[in-house]
């Protein structure tokens, strides 16, 4: 119905779906799986390959933001914060992965040599 709205991410969020305090813990999430999962990330790049990585980042985006519209809109925002601040978590970590592959495909592709060039420039 119209008046639903989704919830989006960074700190953009619709009062019919959550309250503040409770959009604040799902931007928090979506910042600890950006920030906290950087590490594994990498991994995945360095042992998937770039291609997919691409894949495995968009899949576990897309399921992320499936799983916390599922959790807010089917459950409520009562009980269900949990399971949409693990969606957020997710989407966060998938962000991430494919910020990676767009950051660390450039620098693969370079020449040896020139490889603290192009990270630089990619950093810019």
């Amino acid at each position: 119905s119209s008046d639903l709205a989704l919830l989006q991410v960074f700190g953009i969020y619709s009062g019919q779906l959550v309250d503040p305090s409770s959009a604040n813990k799902l931007y928090v999430a979506a910042n600890w799986g950006a920030n906290a999962l950087a590490a594994p990330a990498g991994l995945a790049f360095d042992t998937l390959g770039p291609a997919w990585s691409c894949v495995l980042g968009g899949a576990v985006s897309a399921g992320g933001l499936a799983l916390a519209l599922v959790a807010l809109l089917w459950f409520g925002s009562g009980g269900s914060m949990m399971l949409a601040s693990t969606g957020y978590l997710l989407f966060g970590w998938g962000a991430t992965l494919l910020n990676t592959v767009a950051v660390l495909s450039a620098v693969r592709a370079a020449p040896k040599q020139q490889s603290g060039r192009v990270s630089a420039g990619v950093m810019c």
